[in-house]
């Protein structure tokens, strides 16, 4: 699997327990953070690919 596949499971992971959590009412920033830097991480990886689709 691809550095990137990687990331992205790892991304759908944190959504899909980021989903639950916001519905009862456990999101946390510590939860907005990890999951912005996930996201940041993806960007990046896009950029040095030069496909920035981010």
């Amino acid at each position: 699997m691809s550095e990137l596949a990687e990331l992205n499971a790892r991304i759908e992971r944190t959504e899909r327990i980021a989903m639950g959590k916001a519905m009862c009412g456990q999101w946390t920033l510590e939860d907005d953070q990890r999951l912005a830097a996930l996201y940041d991480e993806r960007r990046s990886l896009y950029r040095e690919k030069g496909n920035d689709h981010g």
